[in-house]
């Protein structure tokens, strides 16, 4: 799959917001997931506010999206938000072409680390992450409107 991963522009925003709509309405039925609900989390402010940022990814493959990522630098280090794959196109390597485009972003800024959390025992995720050498480093709780108390684990990768 020859995928174009790049910076997002304010004007796909809509196309972006429906990307993760879609993404979100697939999840309500797997069994791993990253708890996410279309208006809470992601939002369009989020998404908004990550693409003003720049650091807004998508994937585009024939003229659509069909991944996305927010990439957040803090100066010495990235963080990963909102990485997620359309359900159409999942097991097709693109989350692993997303990962390298992450590595390749974080070594362009020269950032020592990438941090990330995952809902704890999101096993797809989780063993994407392991795949790629990111080290597990702990365990956190966060209250979650709408949600509840939720457990997350934290991972991050030294560059």
């Amino acid at each position: 799959m020859n995928v174009e991963i790049r910076l997002a522009e304010i004007q796909e925003l809509s196309l972006i917001y429906e990307f993760y709509r879609v993404v979100c309405t697939a999840l309500e039925n797997e069994i791993y997931t990253p708890l996410w609900q279309i208006d809470n989390y992601p939002c369009i402010e989020d998404i908004k506010n990550h693409i003003n940022n720049e650091d807004m990814y998508i994937a585009i493959y024939d003229n659509q999206i069909v991944g996305a990522m927010a990439i957040a630098n803090h100066n010495d280090y990235s963080s990963v938000h909102l990485l997620t794959v359309h359900p159409d196109y999942r097991k097709q390597h693109l989350a692993e072409s997303m990962i390298k485009k992450l590595f390749q972003i974080a070594d362009e800024r020269k950032n020592h680390k990438i941090i990330l959390d995952v809902v704890k025992d999101n096993l797809p995720a989780e063993k994407l992450y392991n795949k790629f050498g990111f080290e597990f480093t702990g365990e956190k709780y966060e209250l979650i409107e709408r949600i509840g108390n939720v457990c997350f684990n934290t991972y991050e990768y030294l560059t």
